[in-house]
């Protein structure tokens, strides 16, 4: 690690720019490694590549974009309304009696996040509500914060009341650090207690807002609803009468939902949540700036509201109907993801499509930009394309585009694509590889829960990309797991993608599960994929329910295929080794066998490893060589593992188990050494 960390930055560097850049190594490592010994698996990860934006100080400027990112409320336009003549339904108060402590406590369990204004963090909240250690104020804590969230959801409460709770942090990001104009990206941090509420209502409600949003909505609920939505506009794009698709992007979507408009409709689209709404967006909010001055979100949907997103699909619904009115479905058959709105068919068809959008989306608050918008259209109907979009601002390839984190297009730019982002991800192996030197175990832990995660999404949403993850696996076999484990075989490495309750490590080889993720993503979000694809506005509640079960019972079987296919590995495996091994392999197999392993290194818990303990606990399940063991004890017989936690003269028998075994962790804080006799 040392050669690394004294590396100079550049040929002609002074010495002040060496002490700096050794500086800001040494900081980017210590962070990295404090952010995983908190559990803070995601914020660490973002260090791999570099520090994130630094938050910008509340100027004249920036607090100027900030405002303009936040715009005034805007009026109603009756014409956008659901109904101007019927009262919304009502909605009866033993809706919420399940929603009570237990509801809270599981909420609070997986909220997860920055603290807000009052500095209250998600890990205190936690504790709070779900720590047994602090005897019934736990419980009698959840349900107070169960009753506040029952009358949130069934009654009307003063503004004023609750104004600390929906007061959130603003902080503008540097959007792009080296573009000459300054641009933010506005983050806001909500209360961590408006969360866990929010949370328990939308997971409380989340039957009645999947049906409320419709099924073109695929954001609101939906298991696999963004890789049914990839799914689904492949299998429309490569029709053979289709001629092109658009991706339209709207500006500033949240932060624009005509908030008085979606209210209004919300009565009648969605009577269980409007309340709940209601309370939270009927007056302004405000929104907290480093310094101590604030702004106000008076449109829109607040960011930091666990209920924004599920409020903003339910709100887009009637004007994604009216799309759907405008348009024969046979020609243009359209697709949203939240504010992504896409649609695919014929070229006329989705001119017309795209003018609508532009024509009545601002009443409900959605701001198509062409300019930011894209025609993939196919190669022989490039010149009708430009006749027909020509006056337009809109950017029309033949190649492809990004949609939804998912490559569309030829399968050029689809090798293209993914062969970018596995150069990235074999960067972040590379750097994680270094810190590993110093850290196996957070970077394990870190890789397998953070970092291997990220090519699953583009493994499971596009087909054909096994062969593009091989600098992938080059970059796993030959840098990451070497700072883990040294000096294994080809064996061992299949061994070591294996789930940990099989035996391996959980570091998979991506060329081997790409084709079998892709597989299992058609597979479980098949029955959604054909209720897109039907392009209906509305269904009954009987083929809702059938589509549920569909669904549930898809994964159900996603699931048993996949451990059939872990289980065929395994016994593939077993099949290598020689009788010894095998005994050896079957015991890692036990229940809780790899418990250490797959846990989080949090230090508070006392689950950190040092790199000494890790490195030896690792040779030891695998029956590796342990570096810096002598070959020759010092009473004269050969030295091994068995030699070191048995010898009457070594210096690991009093803290070794009763029956030590050559593939059990050995003793915390003894390492692995030679006899000192």
């Amino acid at each position: 690690m040392g050669p690394l960390l004294l590396q100079r930055p550049g040929r002609r560097s002074k010495s002040d720019e060496l002490r700096a850049a050794l500086e800001r190594r040494l900081d980017h490592q210590r962070g990295f490694v404090r952010m995983m010994l908190q559990g803070r698996v995601g914020a660490a990860l973002r260090l791999l590549n570099g520090t994130p934006s630094a938050a910008l100080d509340s100027t004249p400027e920036v607090i100027a974009l900030l405002k303009e990112k936040h715009p005034a409320a805007a009026e109603v336009s009756e014409e956008h309304l659901v109904s101007m003549t019927t009262l919304p339904p009502r909605v009866e108060p033993a809706t919420f009696e399940s929603l009570d402590a237990s509801s809270i406590t599981r909420s609070a369990a997986e909220t997860k996040g920055g603290a807000g204004p009052s500095g209250m963090s998600d890990h205190l909240w936690a504790r709070m509500l779900c720590s047994k250690n602090l005897g019934n104020a736990s419980e009698k804590l959840a349900h107070e914060v169960a009753l506040l969230t029952h009358r949130l959801c069934t009654s009307l409460v003063d503004p004023a009341s609750i104004n600390a709770l929906l007061s959130c942090k603003l902080i503008a990001l540097d959007k792009a650090p080296s573009a000459q104009q300054l641009k933010i990206r506005p983050i806001g941090v909500g209360e961590v207690l408006r969360r866990i509420v929010g949370r328990a209502v939308t997971q409380h409600l989340k039957g009645d807002i999947i049906s409320a949003a419709g099924p073109l909505q695929t954001a609101s609920g939906h298991q696999g609803g963004v890789e049914a939505a990839v799914h689904t506009m492949n299998n429309l794009f490569f029709h053979a009468d289709t001629q092109a698709a658009i991706l339209v992007d709207a500006r500033n979507a949240f932060n624009s939902l005509n908030r008085k408009t979606a209210l209004l409709n919300l009565r009648f689209l969605c009577p269980s949540l409007a309340v709940f709404a209601i309370n939270l967006y009927r007056t302004p909010v405000q929104m907290f700036l480093i310094g101590g001055s604030y702004t106000l979100s008076m449109e829109g949907t607040t960011q930091g509201c666990n209920a924004a997103m599920p409020i903003y699909c339910i709100c887009l619904r009637p004007m994604i109907d009216r799309l759907a009115n405008t348009v024969d479905p046979t020609e243009c058959q359209q697709i949203f993801y939240a504010d992504d709105g896409s649609a695919v068919g014929k070229l006329r068809a989705l001119r017309g499509w795209l003018d609508a959008l532009i024509s009545f989306g601002p009443g409900f608050g959605y701001f198509p930009e062409p300019a930011k918008s894209w025609l993939i259209v196919k190669e022989e109907h490039l010149d009708k394309a430009k006749e027909v979009f020509g006056d337009t601002a809109v950017n029309i390839t033949t190649e492809g585009h990004r949609y939804l984190g998912a490559p569309l297009g030829t399968d050029d730019f689809r090798d293209k694509f993914v062969s970018e982002a596995v150069q990235g991800w074999v960067s972040d192996i590379m750097a994680l590889s270094k810190i590993a030197e110093a850290e196996p175990q957070a970077c394990y832990s870190a890789f397998c829960v953070g970092l291997s995660k990220r090519w699953l999404f583009l493994m499971r949403t596009t087909p054909h990309i096994a062969s593009l993850f091989q600098p992938l696996e080059v970059a796993i076999r030959t840098v990451l797991l070497p700072s883990i484990a040294a000096h294994f075989s080809p064996l061992q490495r299949e061994m070591f993608a294996l789930p940990a309750r099989h035996g391996g490590l959980a570091i998979h080889d991506p060329t081997k599960i790409a084709d079998e993720e892709y597989k299992n993503s058609r597979l479980a979000t098949e029955p959604l994929i054909q209720l897109i694809s039907e392009q209906k506005t509305k269904i009954d509640c009987v083929r809702e329910l059938a589509v549920a079960e569909q669904l549930s019972s898809k994964k159900t079987e996603v699931l048993s295929n996949k451990r059939k296919w872990q289980v065929n590995q395994r016994s593939a495996v077993a099949a290598q080794l020689s009788p010894a091994q095998h005994r050896q392999f079957e015991e890692l197999c036990n229940r809780g066998t790899s418990t250490w392993l797959t846990s989080l290194p949090l230090q508070e818990h006392g689950f950190t490893l040092n790199k000494l303990e890790f490195r030896d606990a690792i040779a030891i399940r695998y029956d590796l060589p342990i570096e810096g063991l002598p070959r020759t004890c010092a009473c004269g017989k050969a030295n091994n593992l068995e030699h070191c936690l048995s010898c009457p003269r070594g210096g690991c028998v009093s803290e070794a188990q009763p029956a030590p075994r050559s593939y059990s962790k050995p003793p915390r804080g003894s390492g692995v050494q030679g006899c000192n006799c």
